[in-house]
């Protein structure tokens, strides 16, 4: 998988004959849906198939997206594409939204083809990019709308254990280091080579038991506390939300503060973040998330980018002022993305409702496979694997 620095993103094609196209990884959400080409949002340049009448639909100043860049998927030239005419509409965290119509078809990831596919052919979005979403079942747009008879649909990772391409719902993520141009994930399988000491095995928590949902919906685990060095920032357990889908770390107001003035930040007013100046990658202040006992620790060189990356998005290199990557939530939850993630080996077990952690080894070069078969290979339990946050804990 590819490092686009806000994401995370794979080479796939969909259809017959095949269309080529990029997919973001996101753990946070269990749909797959792809770029329509009659999207208004796109640039009339930017993909050759748009009609006059979608384009002109949208003022100039909307569509504003270069479809090109990731690619578009058109249904009327794939011979295995079938519509099942039902309505698809998702929102997420920050706002975009996606809708169009639901169907099958062919789909190819890293040369492995799954037939029949459900997938989502987005018509309209304001997304710059398709998504795979690789979570529960339960968390389907199919199965949370309003509007419709909620039921849930086999996706990616269920159909890989439907056709016996893995043998398990488990699989591996590893983003590598925020220079790294790439990083790897693996459906049914561990590769040691790629963390360093031991996996230990945390419990997926059921963050809307309370609302009547009898298991887990998202991948969140229990934060139990957070120290900079050795200076307690919080040790309230918590619910956290492992998802590749964020960029950002995101804590609740009062942890915020606390962890970003812990790390010698300093509040930037203009723009709602804390910023200090970018350190070295030798520099050893770092934050350590505990989670039950599995403890991963995230250097403040990690965290930082360039402020010029906020303010005109564009890269440039680490001189200056830097922007510390954790911001504040609306609520009293965790979102640990991708600043969080890569530095982490985390090894995803939806079939047990169980993740397992350890430290990222960066920029390894070598490997060791193993296949999940039932348990996690070599993973035990945390230390305090019982300790899990609930809605009287935490709440």
């Amino acid at each position: 998988i590819l490092n686009e620095q806000n994401f995370y993103l794979a080479n796939v094609t969909v259809g017959t004959p095949a269309q080529s196209l990029a997919v973001l990884i996101d753990t946070g959400s269990s749909d797959l849906w792809v770029m329509g080409n009659q999207n208004p949002y796109c640039e009339p340049s930017s993909t050759s198939s748009v009609s006059a009448s979608a384009t002109n639909a949208y003022s100039s100043a909307e569509a504003t997206i270069d479809c090109s860049l990731y690619g578009t998927f058109d249904k009327s030239k794939s011979s295995t594409y079938k519509s099942n005419g039902t309505t698809f509409y998702i929102e997420y965290g920050d706002g975009s939204t996606a809708q169009g119509t639901w169907g099958t078809d062919e789909f190819t990831i890293a040369g492995i083809t799954i037939h029949n596919q459900s997938l989502a052919v987005a018509n309209k979005t304001d997304a710059s990019i398709s998504i795979l979403g690789i979570g529960y079942v339960g968390l389907e747009s199919t199965e949370q709308s309003t509007t419709t008879e909620d039921y849930t649909y086999p996706n990616l990772p269920v159909k890989l254990v439907e056709q016996g391409i893995i043998n398990k719902n488990a699989y591996s993520l590893y983003l590598n280091t925020p220079d790294s141009s790439s990083g790897i994930i693996l459906f049914g399988g561990v590769d040691h080579d790629k963390y360093t000491g031991s996996l230990e095995t945390v419990q997926v928590v059921n963050q809307y038991l309370y609302e009547g949902v009898l298991q887990p919906i998202t991948l969140a685990v229990t934060l139990s506390a957070i120290t900079v060095n050795s200076t307690v920032v919080s040790n309230l357990p918590a619910v956290a939300l492992l998802d590749s889908g964020t960029t950002a770390i995101y804590a609740p107001v009062t942890v915020f503060m606390a962890i970003n003035q812990a790390l010698g930040g300093t509040y930037n007013s203009e723009y709602g973040v804390y910023t200090s100046e970018c350190v070295k990658e030798d520099d050893t202040t770092q934050a350590t998330f505990d989670f039950t006992g599995a403890k991963i620790n995230v250097s403040l060189y990690d965290l930082q980018v360039p402020i010029s990356e906020l303010t005109t998005g564009t890269s440039s290199s680490r001189k200056g002022t830097c922007v510390i990557e954790i911001f504040a939530s609306s609520d009293s939850s965790y979102i640990l993305g991708d600043a969080f993630l890569r530095s982490a080996y985390v090894v995803y077990d939806l079939d047990d409702y169980q993740i397992s952690l350890a430290q990222s080894n960066p920029n390894s070069t070598s490997e060791n496979i193993e296949v999940i078969k039932s348990s996690v290979p070599s993973a035990t339990s945390a230390s305090d694997y019982s300790a899990t946050w609930t809605t009287t804990s935490g709440s």
